[in-house]
């Protein structure tokens, strides 16, 4: 029960779930993608499907929520009858939609709001989101959901195995990988977001196998003493291995309190490009 009336708002480079939303008080505003004159709305107007076929004759630019859209979401939450939004959103470090949202939460009338930057991407930010939700399911009062989900921010982690570097490098993604990479020939980076919320190569591997079972070492490393936790494989485009993945990530952990799936949302995956498998924990 939510008797505090307590909303979430998010932005869609969370990929939460859109059953986990239906279900929940949460609010997602898309990030935008412009190919050629045409915007584009996160999973709204462009699947990630459509995205990656795109990609392979444009690249596009992302551009974030205006404070416009974001207030309007805001008045859809204040006319719903909610009285207060914990506002939840992708790193900082690799987007401006969190100062933004920040901004416009600081400045809206009428609602009491606090704004987390999760330092992280995909659905490990995510996590961050569905877990807040249960929180306040269970009636963990206000002041104590925002200092419990901001302790939480260091307990999620992805890690990325990309099939090429190529779609970083065209975004001005490519940060701190890219004096690790240099021109080694077959190089297959395990990337993940550091405690700043800045890509970092995780781990350093020779091939499309080897940088897959680095993912999931890192990952059963990064989990070895969990006890209770979520778990999410996601990936980009068509790839062959994910089943395969999917089922040694399940024996690693056997007993997720949630579990999902699916293609990473066309937001990220324009970044990353196709063959992305990322693999992400929350430790609860």
């Amino acid at each position: 029960m939510n008797n505090q009336k307590i909303a979430i708002l998010a932005d869609s480079g969370l990929d939460v779930p859109a059953d986990f939303v239906a279900k929940h008080d949460i609010y997602v505003v898309p990030l935008k993608l412009l190919f050629g004159d045409t915007e584009y709305y996160d999973r709204v107007t462009l699947t990630p499907e459509q995205a990656y076929e795109m990609i392979d004759t444009q690249y596009p630019k992302t551009s974030l929520p205006s404070a416009a859209e974001i207030t309007a979401v805001l008045d859809k939450i204040k006319s719903d009858g909610f009285e207060k939004v914990l506002g939840i959103f992708i790193s900082s470090g690799l987007s401006g939609t969190f100062n933004i949202a920040r901004i416009c939460m600081e400045e809206y009338e009428g609602l009491e709001c606090y704004a987390v930057d999760t330092k992280n991407i995909a659905i490990a930010a995510g996590f961050n989101a569905m877990q807040a939700a249960a929180y306040i399911e269970q009636g963990m009062p206000w002041e104590e959901l925002k200092r419990t989900v901001e302790n939480n921010i260091g307990n999620s982690k992805v890690f990325f195995s990309l099939a090429t570097l190529d779609y970083l490098q065209k975004g001005g993604r490519i940060g701190l990988v890219a004096s690790v990479a240099g021109k080694m020939i077959d190089f297959k980076p395990v990337i993940s977001c550091n405690d700043d919320g800045i890509y970092y190569v995780a781990g350093k591997s020779i091939g499309r196998k080897k940088s897959l079972e680095k993912a999931k070492s890192l990952i059963q490393n990064f989990g070895k003493d969990a006890v209770k936790y979520n778990l999410a494989v996601m990936y980009g485009g068509n790839v062959p291995e994910i089943e395969q993945i999917k089922a040694d990530v399940m024996r690693m952990f056997p007993n997720p309190q949630y579990f999902t799936e699916g293609q990473i949302s066309p937001i990220l995956g324009v970044h990353t490009g196709p063959g992305l498998v990322g693999i992400a924990l929350q430790i609860i």
